[in-house]
């Protein structure tokens, strides 16, 4: 009788390539999701916290504006609010007669950034800025609101800009 010496196998070489690629399936899942971090981070959270983080200084109706319109909305309505006393009545222009003025033309929005003036919306631009000649009365300009020509028997253009402004009383 002749003892055999146990031996151990060593794996084949199919077996390791199974346990290889068993390894690279999760070290390749997670270079993939710290990719994808990556580029959350930096295409988005990273330039929204900078946004959001500058505007810490702002008033609440700054931060407002600037957050839910945009700069030039932000710049527009601080130039309405230097040129508009607090006792002033500032006229809206219809939705209808402007095409793509947005906020400009909700009232209760556009309350918000303007309190403590009044704000008014014309329903028929003629007759509307006709009736208001008085001096308190403020209209915005806004795209081809009011008819210039109309405004500019009882009130002053000043302009602001890209088409936007302020008729003041004369």
């Amino acid at each position: 009788m002749t003892l055999e010496r146990p031996t151990t196998k060593t794996p084949s070489r199919a077996i390791w390539a199974h346990r290889a690629a068993s390894a690279t399936g999760p070290i390749l899942l997670a270079i993939a999701v710290l990719f994808q971090m990556r580029l959350l981070l930096v295409g988005y959270i990273w330039p929204r916290a900078n946004a959001y983080w500058g505007v810490r200084t702002y008033s609440a109706w700054e931060r407002s504006a600037i957050l839910s319109e945009g700069k030039d909305f932000f710049e527009y309505v601080t130039f309405l609010r230097v040129s508009i006393p607090e006792t002033g009545k500032v006229v809206l222009p219809p939705r209808t007669s402007v095409g793509n003025a947005g906020a400009y033309t909700y009232i209760t929005f556009m309350q918000y950034f303007l309190l403590p003036r009044t704000v008014l919306n014309c329903g028929e631009p003629v007759e509307c800025v006709r009736g208001l000649t008085g001096s308190a009365s403020y209209i915005l300009r806004i795209g081809d609101f009011p008819p210039p020509l109309v405004a500019a028997e009882h009130k002053d253009y000043v302009p602001f800009r890209d088409g936007l402004g302020l008729y003041v009383p004369e």
